[in-house]
């Protein structure tokens, strides 16, 4: 399908997990290591998350990728927040030393689907980020 797309890269993990990418987009907020996540209810402390965007927003609110933001000048607004769907299944557990990419990964395994990962311009010229599941 992007065989004639010399900027796109289509390569499977060993794991089954087909990544599509352009050669020309940043990777490095994809690599930045979050010491730990918890995927525990808030007010309880205890059970799910919730659905793949609440958990998205567990990922985003880490210490060293908002460090990461912050020093890198990236626009707020890192992910879409655009629904959400309460019959997806919810998000659990807990995760230690790890990549935003695994991180995603990990939420992805919860529901079938995919996760995006857009590079932006923003119209004063900063670097954006934006990141959903379908």
């Amino acid at each position: 399908m992007f065989g004639g797309d010399p900027k796109m890269r289509v390569t499977q993990e060993p794991s089954g997990i087909v990544r599509m990418a352009e050669t020309d987009i940043p990777l490095d907020i994809l690599e930045v290591k979050i010491q730990h996540i918890s995927f525990h209810g808030s007010l309880s402390g205890s059970g799910p998350v919730g659905g793949p965007r609440l958990a998205m927003m567990r990922v985003f609110a880490a210490p060293e990728v908002k460090a990461f933001l912050k020093e890198h000048d990236i626009a707020n607004g890192a992910f879409r927040l655009e629904g959400i769907y309460p019959d997806l299944p919810e998000v659990a557990g807990e995760l230690n030393d790890v990549t935003v990419s695994q991180a995603l990964d990990y939420i992805l395994k919860s529901f079938p689907g995919y996760w995006v990962y857009e590079n932006c311009t923003t119209p004063d010229g900063r670097r954006s980020v934006n990141f959903d599941f379908y």
